[in-house]
This record gives C-alpha cells, sequence and structure tokens, in this order.
C-alpha cells in the first residue's frame, strides 16, 4: 500500500479482514492495525484481493475468515468470567 509519503507491505496471510467502511474499504491486519484504503474499482479489488487470500472467504460485501465468530465468542467469555 502507498500513500503520498510512505510504503506499507502488508502480506496476505496478515490479512484479518477486509470490509466497507464510509465509503471506502476498512483492511485490518495483524493483531489490532486497521488501515483504510480508497480503490479505484472496489469490485475489482475485492475480487483480486479475495483471489489471493483464501483463509478469507466473502461473507456478503465482506471478506471474514470462516471462525471469526468463534474467535470473539472466546475472547468474551475470559472477560465475562473474570479470568485475567
Amino acid at each position: 500500500m502507498r500513500d503520498a509519503l510512505t510504503r506499507r507491505v502488508i502480506p496476505y496471510g496478515a490479512i484479518t479482514r477486509v470490509a466497507p467502511a464510509r465509503g471506502r474499504l476498512l483492511i485490518q491486519h495483524g493483531l489490532a492495525a486497521e488501515l483504510l484504503v480508497s480503490p479505484v474499482d472496489v469490485k475489482l479489488f475485492l475480487a483480486d484481493l479475495g483471489s489471493r487470500t483464501p483463509h478469507l472467504p466473502y461473507r456478503g460485501a465482506e471478506l471474514t475468515p470462516i471462525n471469526r465468530y468463534v474467535e470473539y465468542r472466546v475472547a468474551e467469555v475470559g472477560v465475562h468470567s473474570g479470568v485475567r
């Protein structure tokens, strides 16, 4: 990814979610990093990215991991049960 002054390299395997947000695309990667991008052709960008990230199948207008909901539920159980 490039912007005016910097360039970032994000490995496809590090991308954890791609979703529409405020007229752009939100790309989440790593443990807690995210990036907003504005591709010229959103559908083409998602199709290309989807072909390169088999760990992120389409769910509606998003690319999300299959086990996303299981991961969040496990995290919520630890928080609510008082485990630190």
